[in-house]
C-alpha cells in the first residue's frame, strides 16, 4: 500500500507531537469529551517538553468537529510551525494516546486505512450518483450524472407502434448510459480507483458495462443492494460495499504475501527478520515493507535524520554520521522509514509467515543483500 496521502509530514522537521485520539461524538457530551481528553494529553505532552506551538495547533485540530457521524478516530501531528497533519480515521484507534518525539508516530494511519481508493456508483436508468472514496473512508469527490433522454419506461402490448416505443424506451435507457459512462471514465483517470462497485438498476448496470472502459470495467464489482432515489435500500447497500472492500483488500494482503513468498524463496529480492529488513531499509533498496502488526509492542528502534536512518543500535546510525539519534516506537520508526524512502507498506498476518514479523521485498539486490543462509520452509518464521 502507497503512504503518499502521508506525504505532507516529510516537508516538516521535528520533533513532533502525534495524538490518535476516539474523536466519536454519539451524544451531546461528546464534543466535551473529547476536549477533556485532548487536555489531559496536552498537559503530558507539555511536561516531556513538546512546544507550545505545537500543541496548540494540534489541539485546535483535536477538538475540531469531524464533519462526519458514527464511531471515528483522528490523528493529528504537529510541529513548532504548526500542524502537519489532520487525518480522520474511519474508526476510533485501538487504544488513544499522544507522543512526543523525533518522528510523527503514523502507524495508527496505516492501520486504519483501508487499503483502496474506491468510488461507488448509484445507477437508475436515468443517470447515477457517483462518490470517489478515499483509503481513510473520506468522501474525495461526488458527480450526479443525468442523461438526457427521458422516455425510460416500457409499457404492455402489442403491435408495431409498441414495439417502436420499447425501441425507442431501450434506446433512451443505452444513451444515458452512455453518458454515465464517459462521466465514469473521467472520474476513475483522475482518481484511479482500485474498485467500482456499481449498485442499482440491472438495466442499467447492463447498460453501462457496454460503454465503459475495459481497464474501468475489470475494476467494477456489481452488488444488488442500495440504488439512486428514495427508497433505496442503502442500510444493505453499505454492507456489500464493506464487504467488497474487505475481500479487496485480503486479497491484495494475500497477493504480496504471494510475491514474498515467491522472491524470498528464490533468494531473489526479499529478505525477512529485523536486522535484514533494517539494513535494506537504510540502503533505499525496500519496495515493500511487511509487517506483522502488533500494537502491544514494547519493542523500541533508533532513528536518525537521514531518509531510512533506523537502527536497532545506536552505533550503527552513528557509523552513518547520525549525530543524535533518538529512540522510538518500532512501529513509528518504520513507517517513517518507508514514507521517507517512498517504499510501501503492507500489515499482515498469518499469511505472511515472518521470521521476527518483518519481511521485505526489494528493488534490487546485489551481493551485500542480506539473505537467509537456507530456502524457506513452510512455516518458516512464524511466531511461537
Amino acid at each position: 500500500m502507497r503512504l503518499d496521502w502521508l506525504r505532507p509530514v516529510l516537508e516538516r522537521e521535528g520533533p513532533f507531537v502525534t495524538a490518535c485520539l476516539d474523536a466519536s461524538r454519539d451524544d451531546p457530551a461528546g464534543a466535551h469529551e473529547v476536549e477533556l481528553r485532548w487536555a489531559g494529553h496536552a498537559e503530558r505532552l507539555a511536561a516531556m517538553g513538546a512546544p507550545q506551538e505545537a500543541l496548540t495547533a494540534a489541539g485546535e485540530a483535536a477538538v475540531r468537529p469531524t464533519g462526519r457521524s458514527g464511531k471515528l478516530g483522528r490523528l493529528v501531528v504537529a510541529t513548532k510551525e504548526g500542524l502537519a497533519l489532520d487525518i480522520v480515521l474511519p474508526e476510533p484507534p485501538v487504544r488513544e494516546e499522544a507522543v512526543f518525539g523525533p518522528v510523527p508516530d503514523l502507524l495508527p494511519a496505516v492501520r486504519a486505512a483501508g487499503g483502496a481508493v474506491y468510488a461507488v456508483v448509484d445507477l437508475d436508468r436515468k443517470g447515477a450518483d457517483v462518490e470517489i472514496v478515499g483509503v481513510l473512508g473520506e468522501a474525495v469527490d461526488r458527480e450526479q450524472v443525468e442523461g438526457d433522454h427521458d422516455l425510460l419506461h416500457k409499457v404492455p402490448g402489442g403491435g408495431w407502434s409498441q414495439r417502436r416505443y420499447q425501441a425507442r424506451v431501450e434506446d433512451s435507457w443505452d444513451h444515458n448510459a452512455h453518458t454515465v459512462a464517459r462521466a465514469l471514465n473521467v472520474l476513475a483517470s483522475e482518481y484511479r480507483p482500485q474498485v467500482i462497485v456499481v449498485r442499482g438498476d440491472d438495466k442499467a448496470a447492463a447498460a453501462l458495462a457496454e460503454h465503459i472502459a475495459p481497464k474501468v470495467r475489470e475494476r467494477v464489482v456489481r452488488v444488488h443492494g442500495g440504488g439512486r432515489g428514495a427508497g433505496a435500500d442503502d442500510s444493505t447497500g453499505r454492507g456489500e460495499v464493506a464487504q467488497v472492500l474487505a475481500a479487496h483488500a485480503e486479497k491484495a494482503r494475500a497477493a504480496v504475501a504471494d510475491r514474498f513468498r515467491e522472491a524470498e524463496g528464490r533468494q531473489g529480492v526479499a529478505v525477512q527478520g529485523l536486522d535484514a529488513v533494517l539494513d535494506t531499509l537504510r540502503r533505499g533498496q525496500v519496495e515493500e515493507l511487511l509487517l506483522r502488526d502488533d500494537p502491544t509492542s514494547p519493542l523500541q528502534l533508533w532513528v536518525g535524520r537521514a531518509p531510512g536512518a533506523v537502527a536497532q543500535r545506536r552505533s550503527e546510525l552513528e557509523a552513518m554520521g547520525e549525530q543524535h539519534p533518538e529512540r522510538v516506537r518500532a512501529g513509528a520508526a518504520l513507517v517513517w522509514a518507508v514514507l521517507s524512502t517512498d517504499a510501501g507498506m503492507t500489515l499482515v498476518g498469518d499469511e505472511a509467515p515472518v521470521a521476527e514479523g518483518v519481511a521485505a521485498l526489494l528493488r534490487w539486490s546485489d551481493r551485500s543483500t542480506p539473505h537467509d543462509a537456507v530456502p524457506s520452509m513452510p512455516g518458516h518464521g512464524r511466531r511461537p
